[in-house]
């Protein structure tokens, strides 16, 4: 925040606040007033926690955990740029260029990190996102294909392929007021993929012909089932007082939903707010102090 020009004093504010929002945030599971981590709510919703990953992954942390991969001699796994925390000794980097897929929100590269020892080696992952914890998608349980907000992807095997995909909408509205730019991120793949979220995520499986209305920024993925359109928020007052806008987003299954309630748009503007609220503080306070002073 300094370096952004912000004085030391309000530098303080601005972070009391953000522990503030963290602690508001906070990714624990809390079981003493809603459903434990993969429990099914009675709406049908189940909350993503702690996964079963398969072998050879491990999480640590209950916040914004850190995802650990076992790495057999001359195994690999792709990650983000910046997704690495620590690797043993023994294990390489090498970039390769995504093409493409820079459009669906990917970084210019993705990693690729190998064990070229003759032992089990390590490599630790944290999001690059702040706030955020991991989802990790079996690819074959959802039929190898899974659509994804622009930037969801972490990491994963090397099966998994991140693509450009044109939002599979409904209508033009849908595509242009839906909440998903036009273009997206498609996995495809048979493998383990790795995509992060904010927030509290939750995951529901919509039967053939359920339907459900969503706020726009809160979809994280959905299977390539779901048909995606949009419904007015309702009278024009609505629109312009209900805090939705004009539409909300539209699922309807067959299919598998994720959602998050803190996107990284809501958590950049909240921090935009903090900061504005701050300056205007400081603002204030200097010139009440100069008028004390005359």
């Amino acid at each position: 925040l300094g370096s952004a020009g912000v004085e030391p004093s309000t530098a303080v504010r601005v972070s009391s606040s953000l522990a503030r929002a963290a602690s508001t945030y906070s990714l624990a599971p809390d079981h003493s007033h809603g459903a434990a981590d993969g429990a099914m709510s009675k709406s049908g919703f189940e909350v993503v926690g702690r996964q079963t990953l398969p072998s050879g992954y491990s999480t640590f942390g209950d916040r914004y955990c850190l995802v650990d991969k076992k790495l057999a001699p001359g195994e690999s796994i792709v990650g983000e740029q910046g997704v690495m925390m620590y690797m043993t000794d023994g294990l390489t980097m090498s970039t390769k260029f995504t093409g493409m897929a820079i459009f669906s929100g990917e970084a210019v590269a993705k990693v690729r990190f190998t064990n070229n020892t003759d032992s089990d080696g390590h490599v630790g992952m944290a999001t690059n996102m702040p706030m955020a914890c991991v989802i990790p998608i079996h690819m074959e349980d959802y039929g190898g294909q899974l659509n994804c907000k622009r930037g969801a992807y972490m990491a994963g095997d090397e099966t998994v392929k991140v693509g450009v995909k044109i939002l599979p909408a409904r209508s033009t509205a849908a595509c242009c007021c839906g909440g998903m730019p036009p273009v997206i991120q498609g996995l495809s793949g048979s493998g383990m993929a790795l995509i992060n979220a904010g927030g509290t995520l939750v995951k529901k499986d919509l039967a053939n012909g359920e339907i459900l209305i969503i706020d726009s920024d809160s979809l994280v993925a959905f299977t390539d089932t779901i048909a995606y359109d949009v419904r007015r928020v309702g009278s024009l007052l609505t629109c312009c007082c209900g805090g939705e806008g004009m539409f909300n987003t539209s699922l309807m299954g067959p299919g598998t939903v994720w959602l998050q309630t803190l996107s990284y748009d809501r958590l950049i503007s909240q921090l935009v707010t903090v900061r504005e609220a701050a300056a205007a503080g400081a603002a204030g306070g200097a010139a009440a102090s100069s008028g004390g002073d005359e």
